[in-house]
């Protein structure tokens, strides 16, 4: 079972690139005036390395983040 989830997902290792995504993400909303959760800011700097769009339900969460594409 845990073969076939996993199958269906990419797994991204962190990085130096990342963990400066990660930094640029949580000061950009604290700036911003927006608080943003640790994991919220992991997700958002993933996606904004990658260049990829960011699937979510609740939007609110990453508004303070710059640059951010949302589907």
């Amino acid at each position: 079972m845990v073969d076939l989830v996993h199958d269906r997902f990419v797994v991204v290792p962190s990085s130096h690139d990342l963990v400066l995504k990660w930094a640029e993400a949580m000061v950009a909303a604290r700036r911003n005036g927006r608080r943003i959760e640790t994991a919220d800011a992991w997700i958002a700097a993933t996606a904004l390395l990658y260049d990829a769009p960011l699937l979510t339900h609740n939007k609110a969460d990453d508004l303070g983040v710059p640059g951010l594409q949302f589907t």
